[in-house]
């Protein structure tokens, strides 16, 4: 599946239903639907192409609009891809590496 793109992950950003299901929004008081909608109807009006110039341009935005993102890329995550990736992982090996010699 993998993450979207830019032109993607903004569309999906303003689709008109909640980016996050109600257990999220009811674990995350501080984004409502409301505010979630409000976010989205600024993204659309803005007209700007993605949305780190939106976030850079309105500040007051940026706490909802990473959670907004990041509940769209939480839906692509895969847990075993992720597993696998760490099991190959250079770095691991030489964490592994680095910590037989202590």
């Amino acid at each position: 599946m993998g993450y979207p793109p830019g032109g993607r992950l903004r569309t999906q950003l303003l689709q008109p239903q909640p980016v996050a299901g109600p257990q999220v929004i009811a674990q995350s008081p501080h984004f409502t639907a409301g505010k979630i909608a409000e976010f989205q109807r600024r993204f659309h009006d803005s007209r700007l192409g993605t949305i780190d110039s939106f976030l850079e341009l309105t500040p007051d935005q940026r706490p909802v609009g990473k959670f907004v993102i990041a509940q769209r890329l939480f839906a692509c995550e895969n847990d075993e891809r992720i597993m696998f990736l760490w099991e190959k992982c250079w770095y691991r090996k030489l964490r592994k590496f680095i910590d037989a010699r202590r």
